[in-house]
């Protein structure tokens, strides 16, 4: 959760896995079970989690653990796969703008008015004169 830029969600995992040849480490997870698997938008979404200025547990505001990874875990009736998800600090900004941008868009139909309808019709007409 952010009061300073105004959002908050709620992450599927955390966890401490061990990644082969790394060893053991702390994941911050997303799961997805579309058909098709991880979008890129998942990298905006872990990425708001990770930078978030805290994390509500058992309803206390606890500072936000240090994560080594992200990831999106797709899940699929016969598994699942762990998918290295970029969510660093530059996927943060993204975020943000992101954020901004889908405002700008809800409030966007309010800054257009009706038509003005002019006061007076005009009834100019244009003849032809014999010559």
């Amino acid at each position: 959760m952010s009061y300073r830029w105004g959002y908050a969600g709620t992450a599927d995992l955390y966890a401490e896995l061990t990644i082969p040849d790394k060893g053991p480490a702390l994941l911050l997870c997303d799961l997805k079970t579309t058909r098709s698997g991880i979008f890129g938008d998942a990298a905006l979404q872990l990425a708001g989690y990770r930078f978030a200025e805290f994390w509500i547990v058992d309803d206390e505001e606890i500072e936000p653990p240090q994560v080594d990874y992200c990831a999106g875990i797709h899940v699929r009736a016969d598994g699942y796969d762990l998918v290295p998800v970029e969510a660093g600090e530059q996927e943060h900004k993204d975020f943000l703008y992101a954020m901004k941008v889908g405002q700008f868009a809800d409030r966007s139909r309010d800054l257009i008015g009706a038509p003005i309808i002019a006061p007076t019709t005009s009834t100019f007409r244009l003849t032809r004169e014999a010559s």
